[in-house]
């Protein structure tokens, strides 16, 4: 996603009224996901994260709700499930799981450019099937009918030659398309429509080599992607959705569209599970408006919670973010899938470079077993302020660095993206089969390779860990041999078990 700079909140949060300490506060508990500058590196600082803020109660209730409405959730690790119980709308798709490596992708990979070539080579180290690319109306077409659909070729070709499946991220406004005083690229059009002709010349154009579409980027964050509100228009975007679908589905009736993915948490702004009940309230059946749902899993703001569980009032785990979301949709109409669209971590304060790769293996895990695809890490490489807060320039899988070398993550991506791209999860691990503080999942691979993917949550471990059968291979999640009886720590290990 384009940046959230903190200079842009301050004005809309002093727009409020609110006093300049309040800003700072402000500033320093929301998002900031954004892009690389192309400036020096910076000498590293001292790692301060602020204080999580207080996230609000509606959030927490809707999560209630929905625990509340699994309450006859059928058992999806039974092979047959009782037939006297209905579907749970909210549970993920039964396992085994599609291939590991299927769903991985990174997001915001350079537009143009010789950065184009490095991410290219780089995603094929990765092992990443899927790029989410920003196709930006403003830059595509810069005034009133000057569309420019080779910018489009320019943007996608190098990805799509290098055999990497596009996701393409339609957005934002554009300045000649809105009255609005002082309006940017992130103004909404005047007339919404203009936006879906947009959507319509692009997928006309592109329809031969992308066939998925997500349309804006994080709605109700306004105060950067759409101005001049703080917490975006639900009713509005719903409306822009269905213009922006309709249009694109006349171009082309086979590609698939996703609700553009809101920031889960509520941080200042309204979080995912609010924006998408107002949505739905201006809108009633606004899930016939699109194919899938965009899905932001980020912890709260700077990203340090892992992804299981809360280690702070406000947090969920992704588990509870996916059923959420899905109770919500199956409220409306149909229950689409979740398109994981950016997730990630930077190297910031209590996140190391090795949590960060402990984190990252345990997400895309996690949401494989959940069915969520594609899994799009936010981002590719660092930028030059690295060590700096706001942690925008240390979510990489790269390091800034000329070459750029492999982070510990990217060593993670690597290994679910070669070592175990073919494997599906079958089963989740829990107890009596591992002791209380282990978690994981059984692998399967295509030639029935059996593999247990360990490691220890909430402590540190390590636990002691009991395997089925003799381990013919052990690594952890960076592909470091694993020597000793087999255990459970923060880092992953995969075990590799004898027929």
């Amino acid at each position: 996603m384009i940046g959230r700079l903190a200079g842009r909140l301050a004005m809309a949060w002093l727009a409020l009224g609110c006093s300049s300490e309040a800003t700072t506060t402000a500033i320093a508990d929301v998002a900031f996901e954004g892009p690389r500058a192309d400036t020096t590196p910076s000498d590293p600082v001292e790692d301060v994260a602020p204080p999580a803020p207080d996230t609000a109660d509606d959030v927490l209730g809707l999560v209630d709700d929905v625990a509340a409405m699994s309450d006859t959730a059928v058992d999806i690790g039974e092979d047959v499930a009782d037939a006297s119980l209905p579907p749970d709308p909210a549970a993920p798709p039964a396992l085994p799981s599609e291939p590991i490596g299927a769903g991985l992708c990174v997001s915001d990979v350079p537009r143009t450019g010789p950065g184009q070539t490095f991410a290219t080579t780089a995603l094929g180290t990765l092992g990443a099937r899927w790029v989410r690319l920003e196709l930006i109306w403003a830059e595509l077409e810069p005034s009133d009918g000057d569309f420019h659909p080779e910018g489009v070729d320019e943007r996608v070709d190098p990805y799509h030659t290098a055999g990497v499946q596009v996701l393409a991220n339609l957005g934002y406004g554009n300045a000649w398309a809105t009255t609005a005083e002082g309006a940017d690229s992130f103004y909404p059009p005047d007339d919404l429509s203009r936006f879906a002709d947009y959507v319509g010349a692009v997928v006309a154009h592109v329809k031969d080599r992308v066939q998925r579409f997500e349309i804006w980027n994080e709605p109700n964050a306004g105060y950067r992607f759409w101005k001049p509100t703080v917490s975006g228009d639900p009713a509005a975007f719903a409306e822009l959705l269905t213009l922006a679908t309709t249009a694109g589905r006349a171009s082309c009736p086979a590609c698939t569209f996703a609700f553009g993915a809101p920031f889960f948490h509520e941080q200042i702004i309204d979080g995912h599970l609010t924006f998408l009940t107002k949505a739905q309230a201006a809108h009633p059946g606004l899930a016939s408006s699109y194919d899938a749902m965009g899905f932001h899993p980020y912890p709260l703001y700077p990203p340090a919670a892992p992804p299981e569980g809360p280690a702070q009032k406000g947090e969920l785990p992704f588990e509870e973010m996916a059923r959420g979301i899905r109770a919500l949709m199956a409220a409306d109409g149909p229950v689409r899938p979740l398109w994981g669209t950016e997730l990630g971590w930077p190297v910031f304060g209590p996140v190391t470079a090795s949590r960060q790769a402990a984190y990252l293996t345990r997400a895309m895990l996690g949401l494989t077993a959940l069915g969520v695809t594609p899994r799009c890490w936010f981002n590719l490489d660092d930028g030059p302020n690295f060590a700096q807060f706001p942690p925008e320039d240390a979510f990489g899988l790269y390091t800034w660095a000329d070459p750029p070398t492999l982070k510990p993550a990217g060593k993670a991506f690597a290994l679910l993206g070669h070592r175990f791209a073919e494997h599906r999860i079958t089963a989740a691990l829990a107890a009596p089969d591992v002791p209380e503080g282990v978690t994981g999942y059984v692998l399967q691979g295509p030639t029935g390779e059996r593999v247990w993917a360990v490691w220890a949550f909430p402590s540190e471990g390590p636990l002691a860990v009991t395997l089925p059968a003799a381990a013919t291979e052990a690594i952890d999640a960076v592909g470091e041999s694993v020597i000793g009886a087999p255990s459970a720590v923060e880092l992953p290990r995969f075990y590799v078990l004898s027929e």
